[in-house]
């Protein structure tokens, strides 16, 4: 099993039907917010107004299966139009190497931006570098 795989064992356990169960919005706030006790109010206030059952039905839906042979994920028509992507370089449940071969699927240019000290949520992680990046990327598609 590569590294990958290993890394992505915590979305393949959003499958079992009972997953929402496990997740309370006070550990998702607090597992997000690193201590910021403003921005730990926010994601408590969103995540107690959300689905925490329909949170995981994306995964379920989308992410694949074993034995990878079919599923949304494989079956996916190909992408028509520019895309603007951000990587932060410190993903632990994407590594860099999982960006391999995306241009296969792409009918159109395909804009990496790679976010040094970032994680799996770069606009989280680095609003700013984010936002300035998509507002020029916008920009530049007119």
């Amino acid at each position: 099993m590569d590294q990958q795989h290993r890394n992505s064992q915590y979305a393949r356990n959003f499958h079992d039907p009972n997953s929402h169960e496990k997740l309370s919005a006070e550990r998702l706030a607090s597992s997000l917010s690193r201590g910021d006790a403003t921005l730990h109010a926010k994601y408590l206030q969103a995540f107690e107004n959300s689905s925490s059952e329909a949170m995981m039905n994306y995964y379920r839906a989308n992410f694949p299966r074993e034995p990878y042979t079919s599923g949304a994920f494989l079956e996916l028509d190909r992408i028509k139009m520019p895309v603007l992507q951000f990587h932060g370089l410190n993903d632990t449940a994407l590594l860099a190497d999982a960006l391999n071969n995306t241009w296969d699927e792409l009918d159109k240019d395909w804009t990496l931006v790679t976010v040094p000290g970032a994680g799996h949520w770069p606009h989280h992680d680095r609003p700013e570098k984010v936002t300035n990046m998509m507002k020029a990327w916008l920009a530049l598609q007119q």
